[in-house]
């Protein structure tokens, strides 16, 4: 029986009583177009719908991993293996999302490049067919293929007869090359019949510990107007926390249900003062692989309403907002009572050469937030989370956020070499897989390369 399974349904379509039309400009590079924007905006209103263990290289308390910015913060993509004899792919780390699957090698030709490579079953020993069909929906395309199990290895940590799906049909903007797949990192519940997440099968088997799980620190490119299309893109890290990335103490906030990482979000507020304050319980999903903060239309409205000279734009761009970038809006995502600051910077989602921009808070659905429990009306993003240290925990579960250190700071907008592509020890990883300034207190035996790409990830 063919195993659909269905991220979200969004409504796209949002009724508004009245908006202002604005023009749209070309800017100074192709990721800052309003197209390009609007393209993103739509993925990601469209995303929301035990293995033995083969061993390690070494054992560790934590393993650091280098990422890579791709198209000034348009992706970060992470290096895994799979197979006997190991096939190495790019795929995106969504905590988002739950299953892994990849694109097969009949696809990958055929397309001529547009994805990464592909994924052979028949050339290696420890492949499985599960034989069940499997699909997965968003709204700008779907995903059809079939389950399996296979070995995987992310780092230094690798599983044999893992749960995965092989791709053989999809929609072209759901991915593109080099990255080959999705790797999901929100909890099994969210799998269906796909099999337990990589992440928890680790937490399982001993390998990560519970109470300190994975955690992401993320640059900010959209900053230096010099970034390259790939460029140093942060550190993910499973198992213990890098104390070097941040000060003070990691605020944990209980999530609401182990399917995606939702914690309980009680106001945003505005230079100071409440915008949005709602009555009812409003989980909001914590998402390495979306870009954006989205919400529903009506709830979001209030929020740019405080925003001195925001408006609304009109057709593809109904549910974006526009604003004069010289106006910097002090915003903050109030979670469980504690405020959390954006930078403004952040916020500016696409800048327009009229001195026009585009934000990054936008209408993933028409009306107010329901406080439904089968779908996710909020999400925040990577523009809220290059703001903090995000800590994701298996036990209690739970999200945490703490601030940055000074030296995390001065490297999120520092150009410098990309980390190599590689699976496994960290003995071929290099010393240039993170920023010059960037000093952690140590690097365990891993190569692995993280992507997140803008309102993509599923």
């Amino acid at each position: 029986m063919l195993l659909k399974i269905i991220i979200l349904a969004a409504e796209i379509a949002v009724a508004l009583a009245s908006s202002v039309s604005l023009p749209i400009y070309h800017s100074i590079r192709n990721s800052d177009t309003q197209e390009w924007a609007y393209a993103q905006g739509l993925k990601q209103r469209a995303k929301y719908g035990h293995p033995l263990l083969l061993g390690r290289e070494r054992m560790s308390t934590r393993s650091i991993i280098a990422l890579t910015n791709q198209n000034i913060d348009a992706a970060y993509y992470a290096t895994i293996g799979i197979g006997t004899p190991q096939q190495t792919f790019q795929v995106i780390l969504d905590t988002g999302s739950s299953a892994l699957w990849i694109i097969d090698s009949a696809l990958s030709d055929a397309e001529e490049g547009k994805f990464g490579n592909g994924y052979d079953p028949e050339t290696s020993s420890t492949f499985e067919n599960r034989t069940d069909g499997f699909s997965v929906t968003y709204g700008s395309g779907q995903a059809f293929g079939y389950d399996a199990t296979d070995d995987v290895q992310l780092g230094a940590y690798k599983l044999s007869s893992s749960p995965l799906a092989i791709v053989d049909q999809v929609t072209s903007s759901l991915i593109s090359a080099p990255v080959s797949g999705i790797m999901g990192l929100a909890w099994a519940k969210l799998s269906q019949d796909v099999g337990t997440p990589f992440w928890e099968q680790l937490v399982q088997n001993g390998q990560i510990s519970d109470d300190h799980t994975m955690s992401f620190y993320l640059t900010r490119m959209r900053s230096n107007r010099q970034a390259q299309s790939l460029e140093p893109g942060g550190v993910f890290t499973l198992g213990e926390l890098d104390d070097s990335l941040y000060t003070g103490n990691v605020s944990y906030h209980s999530i609401l249900g182990e399917d995606w990482w939702r914690v309980k979000m009680t106001a945003i507020n505005v230079d100071g003062s409440t915008a949005f304050s709602p009555s009812i319980t409003v989980g909001a999903g914590v998402d390495s692989g979306t870009t954006l903060i989205g919400g529903p239309h009506d709830d979001i409205a209030k929020i740019w309403e405080a925003v001195e000279g925001a408006q609304e734009g009109t057709g593809n761009y109904q549910g974006y907002w526009f604003y004069p970038c010289t106006t910097n809006p002090n915003i903050e995502i109030v979670i469980d009572g504690t405020p959390y600051a954006v930078n403004p910077e952040d916020l500016k989602f696409n800048e327009s050469s009229d001195g026009t921009c585009q934000g990054a808070i936008f209408a993933l659905s028409s009306g107010s937030t329901q406080g439904t429990d089968n779908r996710l009306e909020w999400v925040l993003g990577d523009t809220f989370m290059k703001n903090y240290y995000t800590v994701f925990r298996y036990s209690p579960p739970a999200v945490g956020f703490a601030e940055l250190s000074e030296n995390a700071k001065a490297s999120q907008t520092e150009a410098g070499t990309v980390p190599s592509q590689t699976v496994g020890d960290a003995d071929s990883f290099g010393e240039s897989a993170a920023p010059s300034s960037y000093q952690p207190a140590f690097i365990l035996p891993i190569a692995i390369t993280l992507t997140t790409i803008i309102a993509l990830s599923i």
